[in-house]
């Protein structure tokens, strides 16, 4: 009996609590991010019209592929529905990867944005210019680090 009982109260609640969780209460700033206060990681929720979290968009109107320049090699993945992020420092080796891009351009350009450790990595990428992207990166005070045009 004790355990059909909480069998049951465990699958109610897991009906009740099966949805997605976008964001949490908090303060965020006219971009809709703020800092995490446990980790301090800058993180966004807002979302534009016409944009989207990488999970629920077509890979269709990705840009797939890889793209470089001298410095820096990105190749852009789709699974899952979603936008992957692969970089490396050809220099220095360096890499860093990241999945599940925020949208957050028009149609004419599309901008997709990844949040890690209060840095925003940035793809920017004209569907009637397929061949290239643009690579930004960001700090936490939105401070420009990094703008490199790459080509396939």
């Amino acid at each position: 009996m004790n355990k059909l009982l909480i069998l049951s109260i465990l699958g109610i609640f897991t009906i009740i609590n099966n949805g997605n969780v976008l964001s949490h209460p908090g303060r965020t700033n006219t971009e809709g991010c703020h800092n995490n206060r446990s980790t301090g990681e800058y993180h966004c929720h807002n979302e534009t019209p016409g944009g989207s979290f990488g999970s629920g968009s077509s890979c269709s109107n990705f840009p797939l592929g890889d793209f470089r320049d001298e410095l820096w090699l990105v190749s852009l993945r789709c699974r899952n529905e979603a936008l992957n992020y692969a970089g490396r420092n050809l220099k220095t080796g360096d890499s860093i990867s990241f999945t599940g891009a925020y949208n957050n351009g028009s149609s004419e350009r599309h901008i997709y944005i990844w949040n890690n450790s209060g840095y925003k990595y940035q793809i920017a990428w004209r569907p009637n210019d397929p061949n290239f992207v643009r690579l930004q990166v960001f700090d936490r005070n939105n401070k420009e680090l990094l703008n490199r045009l790459l080509s396939k």
